[in-house]
C-alpha cells in the first residue's frame, strides 16, 4: 500500500513560514498545491507537522508531528522514520514523500513516477531537474581573494561537451519502507531511479528568489487563463513535464573542504 507523507514545520531558517499553511502562494496556501496534486493522483494525503493552529481547509489527515523531528537539524530520513513508527506501517508499503515547497509538481507527474517505481521494480525512485549550469566550473574561495575551482575542467570547458548534469528536487520521492535505511540523507543512493521533470515542475522555494520567480508563474499562468477566456477559447491547462525517468543518476563527486 502506498502512503502519502508532506512534511511540514513552523520553522524555516531561510524562508520563516515557509512550511505551514500560514504561508500563502497566489489564493491559496503553499502547501494546498502538494495536497490537491496528491490528492488528484488518487492517493489520500496526510500531513506531518507540528503546526498546533494549522488553517486546513482541505480534507488532508493531519499527523502529529513529533518534536524531536521538528527542529532545524533533524533530517529529512529521521522525520520519515519517525512517521513510519507513529503510523505502524510495515516493510513492503510505499512511501510517497512530497514536499509542499514544490507547488508546481502534477498529479500527473505522481502517477508517472508511481508507474515508473513499479514498472522498473526499483526500491526508490526520486525526480531530478536538469541543471542549466556547469559544476565544472564552481569555485571555492581560497586565502588571499583567490578561488580554486574544484573540479577538472579538462574535458568540460565547452558546454558542448558537458555532458547532461542533474540535480535533486523535493517534488517526488518513492520508497519502499524497507529501503529507508539504505538511503542518505538526501533520500536517495546508487541504485535510486529518477524521474525526470522540468524546470518549473522541479521547482524547489527554499529563498525568496524562489518565491519571487514562483508568484511570476502563477502570475503569467491567470493572465494567460484570462485571455483564452476572454478570447472566447477554452481555458488552457497546464503544461506537463514530459515523461521521461527508468534511469539511475550517480552524484560526480563529494565535495570534501
Amino acid at each position: 500500500m502506498i502512503y502519502s507523507i508532506i512534511p511540514a514545520k513552523t520553522e524555516s531558517s531561510r524562508l520563516p513560514g515557509k512550511n505551514t499553511f500560514k504561508f500563502f502562494l497566489g489564493d491559496k496556501p503553499l502547501i494546498a498545491y502538494t495536497i490537491e496534486a496528491v490528492k488528484e493522483a488518487g492517493i489520500h494525503p496526510l500531513v506531518f507537522t507540528n503546526e498546533k493552529n494549522i488553517f486546513n481547509n482541505t480534507d488532508a489527515v493531519i499527523i502529529p508531528r513529533n518534536d524531536d523531528v521538528s527542529g532545524l537539524q533533524a533530517t529529512m530520513k529521521e522525520t520519515v522514520s519517525t512517521f513510519i513508527y507513529k503510523m505502524n506501517l510495515k516493510k513492503d508499503d510505499v512511501i510517497l514523500l512530497t514536499y509542499l515547497t514544490c507547488p508546481f509538481r502534477t498529479s500527473e507527474s505522481i502517477q508517472k513516477a508511481i508507474k515508473l517505481f513499479h514498472t522498473t521494480k526499483a526500491d526508490s525512485l526520486q525526480s531530478v531537474t536538469a541543471v542549466d549550469y556547469r559544476p565544472y566550473g564552481l569555485m571555492q574561495k581560497q586565502k588571499n581573494h583567490k578561488f580554486k575551482c574544484l573540479q577538472s575542467q579538462k574535458n568540460y570547458y565547452q558546454k558542448q561537451n558537458t555532458p547532461t548534469l542533474y540535480k535533486a528536487n523535493g517534488a517526488i520521492y518513492i520508497f519502499k519502507v524497507s529501503e529507508l535505511v539504505k538511503l542518505n540523507n538526501q533520500m536517495f543512493n546508487d541504485d535510486t531511479v529518477g524521474y525526470e521533470l522540468d524546470s518549473i515542475e522541479g521547482l524547489d522555494i527554499d529563498t525568496k528568489e524562489d518565491l519571487m520567480f514562483a508568484e511570476k508563474i502563477m502570475e503569467n499562468r491567470k493572465n494567460e487563463r484570462l485571455n483564452y477566456q476572454l478570447s472566447g477559447e477554452r481555458d488552457i491547462k497546464t503544461k506537463r513535464s514530459s515523461f521521461r525517468g527508468g534511469v539511475r543518476f550517480k552524484c560526480i563527486e563529494t565535495i570534501r573542504t
